[in-house]
C-alpha cells in the first residue's frame, strides 16, 4: 500500500487523452460505476484511472472538480456506508484531492463551503473506521486545516471553522502534542471559536448541527494532558490577579459553562424526552464530570481558579453539574428493572440491569472524587471557603436531593454565612448584597463591588458597568485595601463572638 500511495504521489504519466478535467471525470464515474456493477475489482484499472485524475486535477481546482473527485473517492471506498478494507486505496483519492486543496491554500470562500464539508464529512467518517489516520495526515494538510480553526480570513463561516474540530479528533492521542506547537495552535482556534460553540447545537447527540460532541472531549482532554494549556492557564491567572482579564481568561470561564450547560441539557433532555437511553445518558454525565475534573479540580488548574475573581466560576458549575446530575438518578435507577435496553444502534445487545448499574456507579464515584478533592487538597482551600460563605442555598438543595434519592456520595462542607444582621453596609456588595472579600470601587458609579462580582462582569463579551452602563476597562475601578482590611476584622469578630 505504501508504494502505491508513493506512485501516486510522484504524478506518473497520464494515460488519458481527454482535456476537459468536466469530461475526463464523467468518464471516469462511469468506468467505476461499470466496474462495481461487473465486480471486476481490478487493481490496475482502478489505479490507472485515478492517476488521470490526480494529473488533470492537479491542473485545474476548482470547487466542482473538488467535489466531484471526493465522490468519486467515497464511492470507491464505500459500499452502502460501510468502509471495505479492501478498497483502502481507492479512498486515497479523495485524501489527494484533500492534499491538493491544503497545498495551494484554498481560502473557504462561500462558492468553496459545500466541498469542504463534504470533505469534512468523509474525513470523520472513515476516521471513525480508523482507516483515515496516521500518515494520512500530512504536514501541508494539518496546517491548512489549521488556518482554516484558528483565522476567519481564511474561512468566514464559523460552522466550518468548528466542523474542523472533526478532523482534528483524528490527530488526538495522548503525548501526541507534547513536543509540537500544534496542541498550543488549537488551543488558540478553540479561543477564538469560544462566543460561536453552543451547547446544544454541537456537543449533544442528534443536536441540530454536526455532533462534534465527542471529538470536542477528546481534543480537550489530550490537550491538558499534553501540557498544552499550561501557558493558558498561567496567564489566565494573571489576568484574574490583575484583574485585567484577557483572551485566556474568558476561554477558561467559557469552557467550563459549556461543561456545565452541556450537562443540564443532558438531564433535562433525559427527564423530560427521554432523547436518550439511560445508558447512554449516564455516558454523556460521565464526560462532563471528567472534563470538569479535569479542567478545574486538578493539579495545575486549580490554582488559577482558586482566586477569589475566578472561583465564583469553578463553584457555579459544579453546583450546577452536582444539582442535575443528582436529579436523574432516581430515574436511571429505575431503569435497572427494565434491562431489556438496546446499548448499539443495531439492537444487538441488551443492557443489563449489572452494566447500567455499574455504569452508574461509576457516574456516583466521579461526582465523589471531585468534591473529596474540593474538600482535602491545600490547594482549594480558597473554593472551599468562598463554597461555605456563599452558597448555603445551594448546598442545603443538593444535601436534600441526595437524601431524597438515599445516596451517600460525599460529606458536603457546612454552610458558614456571614451574619448579615450586624454587618454594615459599607462592606456588602453593590450587586449581590453580600459581604465581600476583596472590595473593588467602580469609579463612574462609585459604587463598591466584590472582586468575584467584577470578574465576572469583565468576562462578558463588551463588559459594562451595570448602574451606569458605561465600559469597563482597567482604570475605570481600583481596589480598596483599607477596606479589605475591615471586612477582615469584621469576620473575625464575628468569629469570636460566635465561638465565644
Amino acid at each position: 500500500m505504501e508504494q502505491e500511495q508513493t506512485n501516486l504521489r510522484q504524478s506518473p504519466t497520464c494515460t488519458c487523452t481527454s482535456e476537459n478535467p468536466e469530461e475526463l471525470l464523467d468518464t471516469t464515474r462511469r468506468n467505476l460505476k461499470n466496474l462495481k456493477k461487473n465486480g471486476e475489482h481490478c487493481k490496475f484499472t482502478y489505479d490507472s484511472v485515478f492517476i488521470d485524475i490526480l494529473f488533470h486535477f492537479r491542473l485545474s481546482l476548482c470547487p466542482h472538480n473538488f467535489q466531484e473527485v471526493l465522490h468519486l473517492g467515497w464511492e470507491a471506498a464505500t459500499q452502502g456506508h460501510k468502509i471495505d478494507p479492501k478498497l483502502r486505496t481507492k479512498f486515497y483519492l479523495a485524501t489527494e484531492a484533500a492534499e491538493c486543496l491544503a497545498r495551494q491554500s484554498v481560502h473557504v470562500t462561500a462558492q468553496w463551503e459545500d466541498a469542504v464539508q463534504f470533505m469534512i464529512k468523509i474525513f470523520i467518517e472513515v476516521g471513525e473506521e480508523n482507516l483515515f489516520v496516521g500518515p494520512y495526515h500530512t504536514r501541508s494538510l494539518k496546517n491548512w486545516v489549521l488556518s482554516v480553526l484558528c483565522y476567519a480570513d481564511w474561512c468566514p463561516n464559523y460552522h466550518i471553522r468548528i466542523q474542523m474540530l472533526g478532523i482534528i479528533q483524528l490527530w488526538c492521542k495522548k503525548g501526541q502534542f507534547k513536543n509540537s506547537n500544534i496542541g498550543e495552535t488549537i488551543a488558540f482556534g478553540l479561543m477564538k471559536l469560544s462566543e460561536y460553540l453552543d451547547a446544544e447545537e454541537y456537543l449533544l447527540p442528534h443536536g441540530t448541527g454536526l455532533n462534534l460532541d465527542s471529538a470536542w472531549f477528546k481534543i480537550m482532554y489530550v490537550l491538558y494532558t499534553d501540557g498544552c494549556l499550561l501557558v493558558t492557564y498561567h496567564k489566565a491567572a494573571l489576568q484574574i490577579k490583575s484583574l485585567r482579564v484577557g483572551n485566556e481568561a474568558r476561554w477558561l470561564a467559557r469552557v467550563v459553562e459549556l461543561v456545565a450547560t452541556r450537562n443540564n441539557l443532558v438531564t433535562m433532555k433525559l427527564l423530560e424526552c427521554r432523547c436518550w437511553d439511560s445508558y447512554q445518558a449516564v455516558q454523556l454525565i460521565m464526560k462532563s464530570l471528567y472534563l470538569l475534573k479535569v479542567l478545574v479540580f486538578s493539579l495545575h488548574s486549580v490554582e488559577t481558579f482558586s482566586s477569589f475573581g475566578f472561583a465564583r466560576v469553578a463553584l457555579t458549575a459544579l453546583i450546577q453539574v452536582t444539582s442535575s446530575t443528582l436529579a436523574v438518578i432516581p430515574t436511571i435507577r429505575a431503569e435497572c428493572a427494565r434491562p431489556n435496553k438496546a446499548i448499539t444502534e443495531e439492537n444487538e445487545a441488551e443492557l443489563s440491569e449489572e452494566i447500567l448499574r455499574e455504569a452508574l456507579d461509576d457516574k456516583i464515584r466521579a461526582l465523589t472524587f471531585i468534591w473529596n478533592y474540593l474538600m482535602t487538597s491545600p490547594k482549594s482551600k480558597t473554593l472551599l471557603t468562598i463554597l461555605k460563605r456563599d452558597y448555603g442555598e445551594e448546598l442545603n438543595r443538593i444535601n436534600s436531593s441526595a437524601t431524597k434519592a438515599d445516596i451517600q456520595i460525599f460529606l458536603l462542607p457546612q454552610a458558614e454565612e456571614d451574619d448579615m444582621a450586624n454587618c454594615p453596609d459599607r462592606l456588602l456588595d453593590g450587586v449581590t448584597m453580600s459581604v465581600m472579600e476583596s472590595p473593588v470601587l467602580l469609579h463612574k458609579s462609585q459604587v463598591t463591588v466584590d472582586e468575584s462580582t467584577l470578574v465576572y462582569l469583565l468576562l462578558q463579551k463588551s463588559p459594562q458597568c451595570p448602574f451606569t452602563r458605561t465600559p469597563l476597562h482597567h482604570d475605570s475601578f481600583c481596589r480598596l485595601p483599607d477596606l479589605q482590611q475591615e471586612i477582615h476584622a469584621w469576620r473575625k469578630e464575628g468569629s469570636c463572638s460566635h465561638h465565644e
